[in-house]
C-alpha cells in the first residue's frame, strides 16, 4: 500500500546501521550522532538487504482493534533468494522497553495474502508491511529491526522512534497499480459482483459482521479513514441501506455509506 500518510522516505542499508538511529517525522532524513563509515559494516562486510520505511499509520485490524501498520520496501542484496520474514525480525515497544512493553503482531484481515513470505532473488524488491497492536494512539513507539541472516552477536540493525501523535489522517491512494493491489487483497472481485441476496440470503449476523470487517479493511487499504466504524456497526449500516435499496451490489452499498466513488474503483479494476 502506498498511502503517504507520513512524509518519510528513508533508504536504509540495514546492515550498515549498528548504532541507534532516530527517524524524524515530517521530513525525509536520518539524524545520527556521527557520519557513518565502513567501520559500521558487519565484520564480514556482507550487506544482506536494504529496507525503505515509506510510512506508518494506525488502522483497525480484523477484529477492529487499533494497530500500527508500518510500510516498508524490502530489497534482497544477497546471492540467495530470501523473504522479508526470513531476513528480518521486527519488534515494537510502547510505553517502555522489555517484554512487558512489546507489542503483539496482528493482521489487518484474516484473509490477507501477504508479501512478507515471498522469496526474492538478488536485487529484487517488494513492498511489505509489519502490523502490531498498539496500546495508545499518541504514545511514541520504539522500532527495533534485527537481521536474521547475520552470524554477528549484535544483529540489531535499526533502532528508531516513531511519533504516532504526528501521524496525519489517511489519504486515498492515487496510484492505479497500488489501488488494484489493495482491491485484490481484500476481496473486491466478490463484493463488486455480490448483491443483496448474498448479503442477507442465508447469512448469519456473525457472517455479515465478518463481511463488514473485511470491507473496512479494504477501504482502509485504499486510504480511507473508517475509524468511526466497528465491523458490527458497519454491517448494521449496510443492513439499513439494503432495507431501502436492494438493487445495488455490496460494494456499491458500502461505498454509499462511506461517500466513496464506487464507479471510479470499478473502472480501475475492470479496465
Amino acid at each position: 500500500m502506498r498511502t503517504k500518510n507520513q512524509a518519510v522516505a528513508v533508504l536504509i542499508a540495514l546492515c550498515v546501521f549498528l548504532a541507534p538511529v532516530a527517524l524524524a517525522t515530517g521530513g525525509a532524513y536520518i539524524n545520527t550522532d556521527r557520519a557513518l563509515t565502513r567501520d559500521d559494516l558487519p565484520v564480514n562486510g556482507y550487506i544482506t538487504f536494504d529496507l525503505e520505511l515509506t510510512g506508518y499509520q494506525i488502522q483497525p485490524n480484523y477484529k477492529g482493534e487499533d494497530c500500527v501498520v508500518i510500510d516498508w520496501v524490502f530489497t534482497n542484496l544477497g546471492k540467495e533468494a530470501v523473504s522479508f520474514n526470513e531476513a528480518t525480525f521486527v519488534n515494537l515497544y510502547q510505553g517502555g522497553m522489555g517484554e512487558a512493553y512489546r507489542l503483539k503482531p496482528t493482521v489487518l484481515s484474516e484473509y490477507d495474502e501477504v508479501n512478507e513470505d515471498q522469496p526474492l532473488g538478488r536485487m529484487e524488491s517488494l513492498p511489505v508491511k509489519t502490523m502490531h497492536l498498539t496500546t495508545s494512539r499518541d504514545q511514541d513507539l520504539r522500532v527495533i529491526v534485527y537481521d536474521l541472516l547475520l552470524d554477528d552477536t549484535d544483529d540489531t540493525v535499526l533502532n528508531v522512534s516513531l511519533h504516532l501523535s504526528e501521524t496525519p489522517a489517511p489519504a486515498p491512494l492515487d496510484d492505479p497499480e497500488q489501488i488494484i493491489i489493495a482491491l485484490h487483497r481484500h476481496g473486491f472481485l466478490y463484493y463488486s459482483q455480490a448483491g443483496e441476496p448474498d448479503w442477507y440470503g442465508t447469512t448469519t449476523d456473525d457472517e455479515r459482521i465478518l463481511m463488514g470487517q473485511t470491507l473496512l479493511a479494504l477501504f482502509t487499504s485504499l486510504g480511507y479513514d473508517v475509524s468511526a466504524y466497528a465491523p458490527n456497526t458497519f454491517a448494521q449500516a449496510l443492513n439499513d441501506r439494503y432495507d431501502q435499496d436492494k438493487s445495488v451490489t455490496i460494494w456499491q452499498t458500502a461505498c454509499a455509506e462511506l461517500g466513496v466513488p464506487a464507479e471510479m474503483y470499478e473502472e480501475i479494476f475492470y479496465q
